[in-house]
C-alpha cells in the first residue's frame, strides 16, 4: 500500500533522513522504533507532504505522492495523528472533528456518530472546547479528527506521549480496535511493548537510515543486539 523507496529529506542544511526504505501492507500495522531525534517524525512528515524528499520516491497504491501537497495526499485516503496532538484548543469537541467539513451531510454525520461510538467520552464533551479536556482526551479527540476522513492509511505520532498508564491502556485498546477492523496503521512509538504488541513488522532508525525491520518475534528474539538503538 504505501513504499518508500531511498528517502532522503533535508531540514535546512541538516540531512535528516538518509536513504529510508520502507512499506506498510494493506491491513497491517508497522512500527516505526528508535531514540528521539533519529528522523521518525520526519518520515511521517515527508509522507504526509510537510517536508518533502529531496531525493527518493514516496508511492501509495502505486500512484507517486512524494512532491504532493499534504491536502492531495489526504483526499487520496492517508491520514495523520501528530506529535502533540494539536487540536483547536479554542473550538469545541464537535467543531474540531467537523472542521474539515463546509456543510453538515448525513454522511458527515454517520461518521461522526461512529467516532462518538469509538470515544463516547467525545460525545459527552462535545459542546466543550479542546482547552477543557484532559491529555488523554484530546489525544482521542486528535484520533477522532483523522478518523473524519475515513482513511485507508492512518500515520500516528507518539499517540501515548505524556501520557499515564491506565489511559495509555484505554487509548491502546481504541488501536487495536482500529486494526482489527482493517485499517493500516504507520505508528511511531516510544512505548515498545505495545508496538511489539499491536505491529505485524518493526522498523528502527538511528541516525536517518532504517538499520533494522522484522517481525515482533524476530524482535524479541534479537532484543538485547537491538538495544543500541532503542530505549527498552
Amino acid at each position: 500500500m504505501l513504499k518508500l523507496r531511498d528517502v532522503h529529506a533535508h531540514y535546512g542544511e541538516s540531512h535528516i533522513l538518509q536513504g529510508v526504505s520502507l512499506e506498510v501492507e494493506k491491513g497491517s500495522v508497522v512500527a516505526l522504533l528508535g531514540r528521539n531525534g533519529m528522523g521518525k517524525t520526519t518520515t511521517i512528515h515527508s509522507i504526509i507532504g510537510i517536508n518533502p524528499p529531496s531525493q527518493g520516491e514516496i508511492t501509495f497504491r502505486n500512484h507517486r505522492i512524494s512532491g504532493l501537497h499534504s491536502f492531495k495526499i489526504a483526499q487520496m485516503g492517508i491520514a495523520l495523528v501528530p506529535q502533540g496532538r494539536r487540536i483547536f484548543r479554542s473550538l469545541t469537541v464537535k467543531d474540531n472533528l467537523m472542521i474539515g467539513y463546509s456543510k453538515k451531510t448525513a454522511a458527515a454525520t454517520d461518521i461522526l456518530n461512529r467516532i462518538y461510538e469509538l470515544f463516547p467520552i467525545l460525545e459527552e464533551r462535545s459542546k466543550q472546547p479542546g482547552k477543557k479536556l484532559s491529555g488523554g482526551e484530546q489525544q482521542m479527540l486528535a484520533i477522532g479528527r483523522a478518523m473524519m476522513t475515513e482513511p485507508d492509511l492512518l500515520l500516528m505520532d507518539e499517540p501515548f506521549e505524556g501520557l499515564a498508564p491506565t489511559i495509555i491502556k484505554e487509548i491502546g485498546e481504541k488501536i487495536f480496535n482500529l486494526k482489527n477492523s482493517g485499517l493500516s496503521i504507520l505508528l511511531v512509538e516510544q512505548n515498545i511493548r505495545f508496538a511489539t504488541k499491536i505491529a505485524d513488522f518493526i522498523y528502527i532508525m538511528n541516525k536517518g537510515k532504517i538499520v533494522y525491520g522484522g517481525t515482533p518475534e524476530q524482535f524479541h528474539a534479537d532484543e538485547e543486539n537491538l538495544k543500541k538503538f532503542i530505549e527498552i
